[in-house]
């Protein structure tokens, strides 16, 4: 079934609504701005649980010495603490540490499944979360069908794929229809 036709039922199964429709970009088109979390600006969440807002918040890595986040108060959190961060400056951006070294990743996409993407170079890399409080993984078959095999349309639709060798296609399109449920 080639992407637009696929595009085109999806739409249609799903009503038009608002939701289905921002469900169809696809990830390079995405706006971090959109994947925020819109009723708050800056803050930071801790291992803990809890968030702390702030009106400045400033992440510092340094090559040398450890990473750090400065609240406009001056208060500091070692960034071991931290689990996610919101930086609100031109453009609100929500990253997610996707490991327990100092590695986050900015959130593209907000649904039953989060992406997220990191830059190396000229590369990208995506990563995907079920729910709010998933882990973040690298995304992959294997870690894709483990989310969406409660959900047999997506589920399915990473089997039939599998065999036209178009991972990265097949991989973002259950994604969009497990979202749009």
């Amino acid at each position: 079934m080639s992407i637009k036709i696929f595009s085109f039922l999806f739409l249609i199964l799903a009503g038009l609504s608002n939701q289905a429709v921002y469900a169809q970009k696809k990830f390079k088109d995405a706006d971090p701005a959109t994947a925020s979390v819109k009723e708050k600006g800056n803050f930071i969440e801790l291992r803990d649980g809890r968030i702390i807002e702030s009106n400045k918040l400033q992440h510092k890595a340094p090559s040398i010495g450890k990473e750090r986040f400065v609240l406009d108060n001056g208060q500091e959190y070692p960034g071991e603490e931290v689990i996610a961060y919101q930086l609100d400056k031109i453009v609100k951006v929500y990253y997610r540490r996707f490991d327990d070294k100092y590695h986050f990743v900015a959130r593209i996409i907000t649904g039953n499944i989060n992406v997220f993407h990191m830059h190396f170079g000229n590369e990208q890399q995506f990563y995907i979360q079920k729910g709010q409080k998933g882990v973040v993984k690298v995304l992959k078959a294997g870690s894709l069908q483990d989310m969406v095999e409660d959900y047999a349309p997506a589920y399915d639709l990473i089997k039939k794929l599998a065999n036209y060798n178009i991972i990265s296609k097949k991989l973002e399109e259950s994604i969009v229809l497990y979202n749009a449920r």
